[in-house]
């Protein structure tokens, strides 16, 4: 019993005034661009999303782009083409400007270029 009073106790204290609790999946840098991705491409990304969560999820991105650019595959990766992408594409999808973020998709897309972009699979 003590066990179980002791887990109540804990997950009490951690659940939010709203009844959830919150917790940051963070590290994968695929998870979130493939959300984004699908709910723009079935039209439910501002049905699902509001305004205030697509600016936070763009907050986001931007607070884990790498110096050089890009993104890896988790937030403390190298960039990778795959995750420089998938988070380019969901800036863009979510509205964001060449400006935005102290200029992340134009970093993003310089390192794209530099990188070879995706050319170099279909000039083949």
């Amino acid at each position: 019993m003590t066990t179980l009073r002791s887990a109540l106790d804990f997950y009490s204290t951690i659940q939010a005034d709203d009844g959830h609790w919150p917790g940051d999946y963070g590290g994968p840098m695929f998870l979130l661009p493939g959300l984004v991705i699908t709910l723009y491409v079935t039209g439910a990304l501002n049905i699902v999303l509001s305004k205030e969560h697509q600016y936070e999820i763009c907050r986001y991105l931007y607070n884990h782009q790498n110096r050089d650019g890009g993104w890896g595959l988790h937030i403390e990766g190298p960039s990778t083409m795959f995750g420089t992408v998938l988070n380019y594409v969901s800036l863009k999808l979510l509205g964001e400007c060449a400006e935005g973020g102290e200029r992340a998709i134009e970093k993003a897309h310089k390192w794209i270029l530099e990188h070879d972009s995706f050319q170099k699979f279909v000039n083949k």
